[in-house]
């Protein structure tokens, strides 16, 4: 009786200790919708100015488009961006460009590569990365 019980708890405690099928996890959606002033900027591991005249991008979802004045909005077409797979939406794609993106409360990290077989998994400065920091303006 008591081997019984014993092998009862073991196996209720293996159930709550299971995975959770990735069907059933939360999805937490990445907003980067907005007006962003770019405060930082980094190419292959080092600092760039970010005193230049193009220093406001507009991001939606899958798009962006940078400006030289936000309220005038003077600036470029929107860039495409796609969302190769819906369980990562931090990872994009800026035409074949692998690119990723981090958001923590008001501030942005956008990475991009023009090196296709690089595969981006955080927004850390790099040889052959492009890392823009922003603030959200709007």
């Amino acid at each position: 009786m008591i081997r019984a019980t014993i092998l009862l708890l073991l196996f209720s405690l293996s159930v709550f200790a299971a995975p959770i099928p990735k069907s059933l996890k939360a999805k937490k959606p990445l907003d980067i919708t907005g007006m962003w002033k770019i405060v930082g900027h980094n190419t292959n591991g080092n600092p760039v100015s970010h005193d230049r005249v193009v220093q406001f991008w507009a991001f939606t979802e899958n798009s962006f488009q940078y400006y030289t004045d936000p309220n005038t909005k003077q600036g470029n077409q929107p860039t495409i961006l796609t969302t190769p797979d819906s369980d990562r939406p931090q990872q994009k794609k800026m035409h074949e460009y692998p690119c990723f993106i981090e958001r923590d409360g008001d501030q942005m990290r956008w990475v991009y590569t023009t090196d296709v077989t690089m595969k981006l998994e955080d927004c850390e400065p790099g040889k052959g990365r492009n890392l823009y920091i922003f603030e959200f303006v709007k």
